[in-house]
């Protein structure tokens, strides 16, 4: 794995885990009931307090933005701590190098650039030549050092005489670099940042990604790049506040830190930065930073006192009384909350979070572990036996706690006078689950969007990889779960439930890497990549809830709607903003009326299928606010799979599950030479029909059925396709091939030169393929083929096509590299080492790979994964329309026992 990579994600596991210990109770105060005062909440199991009635549901966009406030820079330039609310004000740590007040950075200088080994008046063929020899054969693995010096002479030695002296330093520098540093093309764009002036050292990375590709390479980039950054800024422990009712910064708190600056470049408290969450109690406002322990005055921001850390730190205080808690050096410590005076240091409570338990009139501390601490003297009550220490915080439920640790998942009844072991669950190491902190609600526990079980047995209840939750630890309010997923791009709000997984709301807004959401008073505030985020979640403000058609009218209902919709600023009676998009593609104003809480639209002489806007600019209102943006599709239908005489199709397009009832018509349904007996909705997105005919693999069918809903007045569309085996293509990676021909002993550089494999081999089940699951977006080819060296094996799938198509292929790095054929066409090449987080769905930032060919009927997809020391992984593969959506009109599966014979366009 690249070096920044790879230390990214070590900081996130810290960021994550080492919460440690957080606030409870206030030395003066407590903290007002609604607050979020500190990590996981106002009782450190991420349970929100009684509060106003929330939405059930979110509308397509998401709740409410309410406001954003400046920039605040995360991950390199401020860290990975979550933010707090209390007293009418939000504090969020950050730790980097801060954006400027009324100066400017100047990083890319010519020193910086000649030392970077560039010239502007380089000759091209030299260029080439030089580029050539630097990432050749025969200079891999060789260090700055006598061997380096020895191979960079000899390629001078090559050299023209005027050009060797002239360009001698030049060449040298380039040399030093390893061989992931920029290119020289992408250094030469990269000149044109000379002596640009920065606010802030972020946009020069920003700027650096857009010229160059920074994206999975070794840490010479990033290395170069902060080492530019260091001349010219330094890191700090900084502290902001804001208002929580605007976002405008009330005060910032910077302090020097002289601990971050002196670690080595590739140290993933230097690549990433200290990542605590505040506590606050009683006025003040507690920080583990990298260099130092603060604590401020919430007024101002003002030092009450400071204890300097010898060493960076993740840990998130913990205020209980006048004592204040924290994880340093990986133990836990107590100091004097007034005064930051140390009281007690106990080296056994180690792992990452504490939290508070009171029980028979007396209060403990319980560290991962299963460690029962006195807070007064920080001696150790009680020891659970064979408790694994975890990355999450401890959870306690009535009298039951409950550890996540990095492979198993375990339960105690515990007393004050020890743990009684209840059961164990054992995982494995899963980076999705085992860093995010356990969620109990009515005897479930939720491992944020991924697992539910049952608290009082263990038994899993359902699990799912279809979210992808990483380095983020979920929330309970109003009886809902919110959560951070798919690599903390987007924020989801759940139904918890032991049945199923049931989103009710979706918030489409990247946070910032291993931070989880807080709430206070109705609202949900977020640290997003580069700011912090306020959005209301109370019912008060219209919002689209479901769409019908009727008569040729499509009828919008809106919820939340005081006083009925009306409009503002519209002296000609029309809903600014209101479009409708038909069959062709062009927009057109609608035309519609308001009627109490719906607005119905005239869609009589519209083409469907049929898409419906309305923008931000709108005029359409209520007492309670203005309606937000919304957009609603049509449905339409995709074939899924057969059985018999049975047809199971899935609903895409609408933003609303489809109403079960009206499609359970069975006369909504037309089949050309066959007869719809019955119609089942199985879920609220597919429908199964059952006719009078047995259906085979290639018969061709054409199906029709209504536009919007099963109304007699309503259109029809028509769906043709193929009747084929296996699963449907959707938006997310493909679960199953064939896994086996390796090929041994192979030199590295020349793994797939060297690789004798009929690339148009139609593998299937045997002797030397086996099938295989990528369990969430990886392959293990060890598990599959066994341990080999020097080798390359393969991964096979087939995906069938009604039709003659361009798409794109989506897929991770692996191994030392990789190689893609298509129907035996070669269509891409990788050869960077790479190896991913075995569960965990890498494939969406990786290598689109364009214009890839399908034929109708049956291609084979065939990957070459090399081997070489450092791992057998392939980060699996998406297949998307040619324009990056998510496709229609395929499927795939992994054995096809006789491709040729199975295809239907050869029949």
């Amino acid at each position: 794995m690249p070096r920044f990579q790879s230390v990214l994600c070590l900081a996130c596991v810290a960021a994550l885990g080492a919460r440690a210990a957080r606030t409870a109770e206030a030395p003066k105060a407590p903290a007002a009931q609604s607050d979020w005062p500190q990590w996981r909440g106002p009782t450190r199991d991420g349970i929100a307090p009684a509060g106003p009635k929330l939405l059930d549901t979110w509308p397509k966009e998401g709740p409410p933005l309410l406001w954003k406030s400046d920039e605040i820079p995360s991950v390199r330039d401020g860290g990975c701590g979550s933010v707090v609310v209390a007293d009418g004000r939000v504090f969020v740590y950050v730790n980097g190098r801060p954006p400027t007040t009324g100066k400017t950075y100047c990083p890319i200088t010519l020193e910086v650039l000649t030392d970077w080994g560039w010239v502007a008046d380089m000759p091209a063929e030299l260029a080439k030549k030089i580029e050539a020899a630097r990432v050749a054969d025969k200079r891999k693995g060789l260090k700055p050092g006598p061997a380096l010096d020895a191979y960079v002479n000899e390629f001078i030695a090559t050299l023209e005489p005027s050009d060797a002296k002239k360009y001698d330093l030049c060449i040298r520098n380039r040399f030093k670099k390893d061989i992931g540093f920029f290119t020289w093309d992408e250094l030469s764009k990269v000149s044109s940042l000379r002596d640009k002036e920065y606010k802030a050292i972020q946009e020069l990375f920003s700027d650096v990604t857009k010229l160059a590709d920074m994206h999975h390479r070794y840490g010479g980039v990033n290395d170069a790049l902060d080492e530019a950054c260091a001349k010219v800024s330094k890191f700090t422990d900084g502290v902001v506040c804001l208002d929580a009712a605007t976002g405008k910064e009330t005060w910032r708190k910077d302090f020097p830190d002289p601990v971050r600056e002196k670690l080595p470049i590739d140290n993933f408290f230097r690549l990433a930065g200290a990542s605590g969450t505040p506590a606050v109690a009683g006025g003040r406002c507690f920080v583990v930073g990298s260099s130092g322990m603060y604590c401020l005055s919430v007024t101002d921001g003002s030092v009450i006192w400071t204890v300097p850390l010898a060493a960076a730190s993740n840990s998130s205080p913990l205020v209980l009384g006048d004592t204040v808690y924290a994880m340093l050096y990986g133990s836990l410590h107590a100091f004097e909350a007034t005064t930051g005076k140390k009281r007690w240091h106990q080296p056994k409570a180690n792992g990452n979070a504490a939290l508070v338990w009171k029980t028979g009139g007396k209060t403990y501390l319980i560290a991962p572990g299963g460690v029962c601490i006195d807070p007064e003297d920080g001696k150790i009550v009680w020891q659970a036996e064979k408790a694994e220490v975890g990355n999450s915080t401890p959870v306690i439920s009535s009298d039951t706690l409950v550890l996540f640790g990095s492979s198993k998942f375990q339960a105690f009844k515990i007393s004050p006078q020890g743990a009684v072991h209840l059961y164990t669950q054992n995982y494995g190491p899963n980076w999705s689950e085992r860093l995010c902190s356990p969620l109990v609600y009515q005897n479930y526990v939720y491992q944020n969007c991924d697992r539910c079980m049952d608290l009082l047995t263990g038994d899993t209840k359902w699990t799912t990889k279809e979210l992808l939750a990483q380095f983020s630890s979920p929330i309970l309010v109003d009886g809902k779960i919110i959560a951070h997923a798919k690599s903390q791009s987007v924020t989801y709000l759940i139904k918890p439930s032991p049945e199923k997984l049931e989103v009710l709301g979706e918030l489409k807004e990247g946070v910032a890497c291993c931070t989880s959401p807080a709430y206070s008073g109705g609202k949900l505030y977020l640290r997003l990549s580069n700011c912090v985020a306020a959005y209301d979640l109370t019912e008060s403000k219209p919002y689209l809830d479901r769409v019908t058609l009727k008569d040729g009218q499509l009828i919008m209902q809106f919820k939340q709607v005081e006083g009925g919709l009306a409009l503002k600023n519209s002296p000609d009676g029309t809903i600014k903003g209101l479009n409708l998009v038909g069959a062709s593609g062009a927009a057109k104003p609608a035309k519609a009326q308001i009627q109490g809480s719906t607005v119905i639209v005239d869609v009589k002489d519209s083409a469907f299928p049929l898409r419906l806007t309305y923008g931000a600019e709108g005029n359409l209102c209520a007492k309670n606010g203005d309606v937000t943006a919304c957009e609603w599709q049509s449905p339409h239908l995709e074939f899924e799979s057969f059985a018999g005489n049975t047809l199971t199709l899935k609903f895409f397009g609408s933003s609303a599950p489809v109403d079960e009832e009206p499609w359970k018509d069975a006369a909504a349904y037309t089949i050309a030479g066959a007869k719809v007996i019955e119609a089942e909705v199985i879920t609220a997105r597919c429908v199964r029909l059952k006719t009078d005919k047995a259906w085979k693999e290639g018969d061709c069918v054409t199906l029709d059925y209504p536009a919007v809903s099963p109304d007699v007045s309503g259109p029809k569309k028509a769906l043709a396709f193929t009747i084929t085996k296996g699963q449907l293509v959707e938006n997310r990676p493909l679960t199953n091939f064939l896994v086996g021909e390796a090929r041994e002993s192979l030199e590295p550089a020349k793994l797939f030169e060297a690789d004798n494999l009929d690339k148009d081999v139609k593998p299937t089940a045997g002797e030397h393929w086996k099938l295989a699951s990528n369990g969430g977006g990886v392959i293990n080819f060890t598990d599959s083929v066994g341990k080999k060296t020097e080798a390359v094996a393969h991964a096979c799938a087939y995906v069938y096509s009604q039709t003659d198509r361009k798409v794109q292929l989506w897929v991770g790095h692996a191994g030392v590299g990789m190689q893609v054929y298509v129907n035996g066409k070669p269509v891409h090449t990788n050869r960077t080492a790479f190896n991913p987080w075995p569960n965990v769905d890498q494939i969406l930032d990786r290598e689109k790979i364009n214009d890839v060919e399908l034929k109708q009927g049956w291609n084979t997809v065939l990957m070459g994964v090399g081997y070489h020391k450092e791992g057998w992984w392939l980060c699996g593969l998406r297949i998307r329309d040619e324009h990056g959506q998510a496709p229609t009109g395929l499927h795939y599966m992994a054995d096809l026992a006789e491709p040729a014979m199975s295809d239907p366009a050869k029949k």
